[in-house]
């Protein structure tokens, strides 16, 4: 796995465009060819499979919603949690924390 931040070309990149940019680890198009070029596993995962909303609104709404932790089938908590952002995920990087993750 590659760590892009540590590019050259990505040195003084801010927080915000990290955060905006960094949607998951760059690995080879083939893995086990060192010249493959990199590319963005997750990116592709997410957009063209899974249908994440990376530049469409979102609108998640949970009031009261059971949680099971323990797995036991018997809700342990509540959960209320209100996430719009418009635009997107990658237009509302705060939504992150503004912070990139490492894997």
């Amino acid at each position: 796995m590659a760590d892009p931040w540590t590019w050259p070309r990505a040195h003084g990149a801010t927080d915000r465009e990290q955060a905006i940019e960094d949607i998951g680890p760059y690995e080879r198009a083939t893995p086990a060819d060192a010249s493959a070029p990199f590319v963005n596993t997750n990116a592709h995962y997410w957009t063209a499979l899974a249908g994440i909303a990376w530049t469409r609104d979102v609108d998640i709404d949970f009031d009261g919603e059971p949680v099971d932790l323990d797995g036991d089938g018997r809700p342990d908590t509540r959960v209320t949690r209100h996430v719009h952002a418009k635009g997107g995920i990658l237009a509302n990087p705060t939504l992150t924390h503004g912070r990139r993750c490492s894997g």
